[in-house]
């Protein structure tokens, strides 16, 4: 039920059933129930991030969450959770099954399950489309069902929820493109187990692209844990002012964080949210770590000292596989300068560059199997599940052929059996 930013997760109990737990009568529409009648505080959820929890108030609820830090609406189309419980069809209520499918990717998506919840919605359009199919010589009845169907179809996804599943599902996509499309890039240098391409976007002087793949002597989890573990990131990275801020709860598919690099008088601020999806087919893990997304977390206010700047960056993590121990990064990012710069200049920095992320990434994922540092404790703790989830990638990669630098594997690795179509 929508209540303003009010967004109340999908209660699996009936209305008498609603009703016994609270103590009170619930006038709940079909499966979904509403704060007036259970007594839960107002709560919201913003896109699949959880940033608190209250305590379960009785039995009957699954469970609630509040975002303190919520900036904007979310709004919720109410039209799947209204209405009569009347089926359009014999044994079958398409907007039951339209809100089943609303709830269930709303549940996933708070574990911020994106491929799970896409292939949710996918199911129920695909059983919707087809119902909404009119056959010939119909009656009067099948045609209505035919229209109950396709109506379902299109409220689902003009739900909030579609919306954001096929965003969070765009930045996977984005991903293969970049790290896998053909871009025109042209090779800059390749050695030491490392290879550059670069390239310069058609009639522009101030737009640029690099991807970067490089070999690490080092497993998964240690390569990762270098950067999670942000109090512990600037023993690498002494540009830092300080440790980088947390501005979620630890999670292992989803982060936002908050850094401030000091160099010489200059104080730049980048605040970023990371992404990312688990393969344990082939083995990989793919990143967004992105500045340009809905701001909707507490955020500590800038200093007018500090200059924000913005940046998008692909990644992809992956195992070299088979009997070979290692792992390899495969990096794309997208530069704008201010003014125009020529391509000369653009491309000897980015050679620097790379060479700096490359040393510094080897120097740190090494680091961190040193069995008098700090990180070994981390891993073992294990605060996040992070470390399991990169543990079972690996997992899988061990059961393929090994791949380097040199014998990279194509976009195929990345590829969906589904894509969720864009809302009517």
């Amino acid at each position: 039920v929508a209540q303003g930013r009010t967004l109340v997760r999908h209660c699996r109990f009936t209305r008498a059933e609603c009703g016994a737990a609270m103590g009170q009568t619930c006038s709940c529409r079909g499966r979904l129930c509403c704060e007036k009648d259970t007594g839960v505080p107002p709560i919201a959820v913003i896109d699949e991030l959880i940033l608190a929890e209250f305590p379960r108030p009785q039995t009957g609820i699954k469970s609630v969450y509040t975002c303190p830090g919520l900036k904007g609406d979310l709004p919720v189309h109410d039209e799947l959770s209204g209405g009569d419980e009347t089926p359009t069809s014999p044994g079958v209520n398409w907007r039951a099954v339209a809100s089943d499918a609303e709830a269930s990717a709303t549940a996933l998506m708070l574990e911020v399950k994106v491929h799970a919840a896409e292939d949710m919605l996918l199911n129920a359009l695909s059983q919707l489309e087809a119902a909404a199919k009119p056959s010939s010589g119909e009656d009067e009845t099948a045609h209505a069902a035919c229209e109950a169907a396709r109506q379902a179809a299109s409220d689902l996804r003009s739900t909030a929820i579609y919306k954001e599943v096929l965003r969070r599902s765009g930045q996977y996509h984005a991903i293969q493109s970049k790290i896998f499309g053909e871009h025109n890039y042209r090779r800059l240098w390749s050695q030491d187990g490392a290879t550059l391409w670069f390239r310069q976007e058609a009639g522009s002087l101030t737009k640029f692209e690099y991807k970067l793949a490089f070999e690490i002597d080092a497993p998964l989890s240690h390569c990762l844990a270098g950067y999670d573990e942000l109090d512990l990131v600037p023993r690498f990275q002494p540009l830092l002012i300080e440790a980088p801020d947390r501005l979620t709860p630890r999670h292992h598919s989803l982060l936002a964080t908050r850094s401030r690099v000091g160099i010489l008088m200059l104080r730049i601020e980048i605040i970023v949210e990371i992404l990312r999806f688990f393969n344990y087919d082939f083995g990989f893990l793919a990143e967004n770590i992105r500045s340009d997304f809905p701001l909707r977390y507490q955020t500590p206010k800038k200093s007018w000292r500090d200059m924000r700047i913005e940046c998008n960056v692909h990644n992809c993590w992956i195992p070299c596989g088979g009997p070979r121990p290692g792992t390899i990064l495969i990096q794309s990012a997208f530069m704008e300068t201010p003014v125009p710069v020529p391509e000369s200049v653009v491309s000897f920095c980015c050679g620097r560059m790379a060479q700096n992320t490359i040393q510094d990434t080897r120097k740190q994922s090494l680091a961190v199997g040193k069995s008098k540092g700090p990180w070994l404790e981390r891993l073992k703790k294990d605060e996040a599940g992070l470390y399991a989830a990169l543990a079972k990638v690996e997992e899988a990669a061990a059961r393929r052929d090994s791949v380097s630098v040199q014998s990279l594997p194509g976009p195929e690795i990345m590829q969906r059996a589904g894509v969720l179509p864009g809302p009517d």
